[in-house]
């Protein structure tokens, strides 16, 4: 069984890294999977599909905005490609006409996939929000990664709950990594903040930008690490020039070895506007990580005693930063942790498609 999945790219990611964990665990000799890509552009995790067996198509709607040639390409791909029975729809937005398009050419199992509980206020949100409607009634099954997502998604329509599968050995504190990467990057007398995402309105780093701002007036020896990439990376780094904050905010792009960068950090910060789940903040738990996050993440995502959830207030986080009394990576899980299971998630998926 060939499995389309379909998904803007298959940069490194919340959304992509759950994709890879149940692809690299799933029996390959039943169940092989597909990506149909929205950028010309290569992507981080390309390169480990292929070599998996899995067959990649580039759209470039996302590049050049031309829908209309989105819309014919669409049409000539599921015409041209009948051996997808089976499509797993990631992008809420557009999955109602890929669904509608799929449809007319005879697939006869469309999964929604639900993997956030809001999206931004702003025109694009809205437009984004508006056309998500659409794919409730497109679908042929309904899979949510939380109660907040799989709502906000589907709404009264019958889903089912699948938890973001993590590989939770990859995730365990490693004091050698901490020690060749705080020396890499300077960071040996420093207290590290630690956060990873994508560059955009939802993940919100310039929250933690302007927190450094003020805490740094006290404690002048804590930087601030951002691991990921995106459309607002450019904004984040004009931040940081205006409050001369260059010496003291470091961007490290996207890394396919992120697992080790957790135990670079003292402490690790999720100030999301809204999210489905939140996958690295469960990683960061994994790694004994002491984690603040904002209270727009779902409780479902506390796996640990080491998390706590705020509202997003300047000072009401600088107040529970200066509170923490030890930086220690500490296992202090709670019974949730096994939800998140790769071995068990992988299996769910496999009897999903099956």
């Amino acid at each position: 069984m060939r499995v389309l999945h379909i998904v803007p790219n298959m940069q490194v990611g919340g959304l992509e890294t759950f994709i890879m964990n149940i692809y690299r665990h799933i029996d390959r000799n039943k169940i092989q999977f597909d990506f149909l890509e929205h950028y010309k552009e290569e992507s981080a995790y390309d390169e480990e599909i292929q070599k998996l067996g899995g067959r990649i198509y580039h759209f470039t709607v996302r590049n050049d905005g031309n829908v209309i040639k989105y819309l014919f390409d669409l049409n000539r791909f599921f015409k041209e490609h009948k051996e997808y029975q089976v499509i797993h729809c990631h992008m809420e937005s557009l999955g109602g006409i890929i669904f509608i398009i799929a449809k007319m050419h005879g697939v006869h199992v469309r999964i929604g996939h639900a993997h956030t509980n809001s999206t931004s206020k702003t025109l694009k949100g809205f437009f984004k929000r508006n056309l998500s409607r659409l794919l409730k009634y497109t679908t042929t099954m309904n899979l949510a990664c939380s109660e907040e997502a799989g709502r906000y998604l589907f709404g009264n329509k019958p889903y089912m709950i699948v938890p973001n599968a993590v590989d939770m050995k990859k995730f365990k504190y490693h004091e050698e990594d901490r020690k060749l990467l705080r020396k890499q990057y300077q960071l040996e007398n420093d207290i590290v903040w630690g956060h990873i995402g994508r560059m955009d309105q939802a993940k919100n780093q310039i929250f933690l930008i302007r927190l450094l701002n003020e805490y740094r007036k006290v404690h002048p020896h804590t930087k601030l690490v951002l691991l990921g990439e995106g459309e607002m990376e450019a904004l984040l780094k004009k931040e940081v020039k205006k409050l001369k904050l260059e010496n003291h905010v470091l961007f490290l792009g996207v890394k396919k070895d992120v697992y080790r960068y957790y135990s670079m950090f003292d402490l690790f910060l999720f100030p999301s506007q809204f999210e489905g789940l939140g996958i690295v903040l469960i990683e960061a738990q994994l790694n004994g990580l002491i984690c603040l996050s904002s209270e727009f993440v779902p409780a479902l995502s506390k796996i640990s005693h080491q998390v706590k959830y705020l509202p997003l207030d300047i000072a009401r986080w600088i107040k529970e930063i200066k509170s923490l009394k030890d930086y220690s990576h500490n296992e202090k899980f709670t019974k949730r942790k096994e939800q998140y299971d790769i071995l068990k998630i992988t299996k769910k998926i496999e009897q999903i498609y099956q």
